[in-house]
């Protein structure tokens, strides 16, 4: 039966065991001040190991040490991606890979990679990881340390560098990052992380192997594979504009209470954590509708695939655009950077995106059916909220206008779900849709038909 298990099931079967794990530690009662039931439990661990950061307990003021350790390790676990972790402990106890789990790998972490070098990247995503963790750890020092101590300090630092580069949103502290808006120590060294970690693996991989910053970077670029180009292009306009109208649109409002500078730093700083992080410095409960709408289209857009971080990814966004343009330039053939992109792959862009409205419509739907109880709050109405709650989750952000808490069990049940799929969804979808290396022995006459 071992053998018959499909890379997808493979990986939902793992993750589901590395959660249900979790769970049951976090239900002891050391590993919380007050106890804790199980829907919140798993909905926590849930959210640590899909790296979202929404919550219904209190990271800070309701988990223990031992409670906060374990979420440090399940924000690992899921930031790297089990599959990783099982890779390079397979390479320390000389194990062979098979041909089935190896390509578990490559789609989880390297989509283009070749088979035999699988190992070796998984030892090299342990490394970059390792690297800026570690200098993560020492900026957050220098400013935690002086506030809470060298015991504190030291443990407030690791768990927010790994929080930032796995792009979790978990916070030790009970108001996020809103205490630290006015140090760009802090709200640079956590951007830097997430932004980062949530390039996806294979995207540090060619930035380090090609030395471009050694060797000159309008060098190198000629040499970067589409998808990297892709993501790199794609993060600048998106940090850029969202850096633009987070400003105009909160200025008055969120942020009036902040020097200029200041303001430019939490603008930047959300622009950022609103695709991938999760880490708040302002009240998004009192933010204006139109600040909400701009975070939900960031969260759902997310970051890079095989990375960190979730969404539909910036390169299927970007895809979709490059289709758009096809169509309406009456073209066959998308390209992009002179390269035509593969027919299966523009049919894994369009499955992912429709699969992922569909999902949020359903979702959403029956939230309303079941949690109207929730307040509203500064104009947000009620349907603002929940939707706003959703996206984050699929978009494994964990962005909250602080409806969570008061989510009923079957809400919590579908935000559960939801930060499952949004973390796993498109690595399924990459999965299942795999071109057929059989001959095509039947042509079928066509056919027109009416669409628009």
């Amino acid at each position: 039966m071992r053998k018959k298990f499909s890379p997808p099931v493979l990986i939902v079967f793992i993750f589901l065991l590395v959660i249900l794990s979790g769970t049951l530690l976090l239900m002891l009662p050391f590993s919380t001040k007050n106890g804790i039931s199980f829907i919140d439990a798993l909905f926590t661990e849930t959210s640590a190991v899909c790296v979202t950061g929404l919550i219904v307990k209190n990271t800070g003021q309701d988990f223990t040490f031992f409670g906060q350790l374990i979420l440090l390790i399940s924000i690992q676990l899921g930031g790297l991606g089990i599959m990783t972790i099982s890779t390079f402990f397979y390479q320390l106890i000389k194990r062979d890979l098979s041909l089935r789990h190896q390509l578990v790998i490559r789609e989880l972490v390297a989509p283009k990679g070749d088979f035999f070098d699988i190992v070796n990247l998984s030892v090299k995503v342990i490394t970059y990881t390792v690297i800026f963790e570690a200098f993560g750890a020492f900026f957050f020092c220098l400013k935690f340390i002086p506030l809470y101590g060298w015991g504190k300090g030291l443990f407030y630092s690791i768990f927010h560098s790994v929080s930032s580069f796995c792009n979790a949103g978990f916070s030790t502290f009970v108001d996020s990052f809103s205490a630290f808006s006015d140090s760009p120590l802090v709200l640079l060294t956590s951007s830097t992380l997430f932004i980062f970690g949530g390039l996806g693996f294979l995207i540090l991989y060619e930035l380090f192997e090609l030395n471009i910053f050694n060797k000159g970077l309008n060098i190198r670029m000629k040499k970067f594979s589409v998808q990297t180009k892709l993501m790199l292009l794609g993060t600048v306009v998106l940090l850029a504009g969202g850096t633009i109208a987070m400003f105009f649109l909160e200025k008055d409002n969120t942020l009036s209470s902040m020097g200029f500078f200041e303001k430019i730093l939490v603008s930047f700083f959300h622009s950022a954590t609103a695709r991938t992080a999760g880490f708040n410095v302002i009240d998004l409960g009192g933010a204006r509708p139109a600040t909400l709408m701009l975070n939900e289209l960031f969260m759902f857009i997310g970051a890079g695939p095989g990375s960190t971080a979730g969404g539909i990814k910036v390169t299927t966004f970007f895809l979709l655009l490059l289709i758009l343009g096809s169509f309406f330039r009456q073209k066959d053939r998308v390209v992009a950077h002179n390269k035509a992109i593969p027919q299966i792959i523009v049919y894994r862009t369009i499955t992912i995106f429709l699969v992922a409205i569909f999902w949020l419509f359903i979702s959403f739907m029956a939230l309303l059916m079941t949690n109207m109880q929730v307040p509203s709050s500064a104009g947000q109405d009620v349907s603002q909220r929940l939707f706003f709650e959703l996206v984050s989750a699929f978009g494994t952000v964990g962005l909250s206008t602080g409806v969570t808490p008061y989510l009923n069990n079957i809400g919590k049940m579908i935000i559960i779900i939801t930060m499952f799929l949004g973390r796993l969804g498109p690595t399924l979808i990459a999965l299942s849709i795999k071109k057929s290396d059989r001959p095509v022995q039947i042509e079928y006459p066509e056919e027109q038909v009416m669409v628009g």
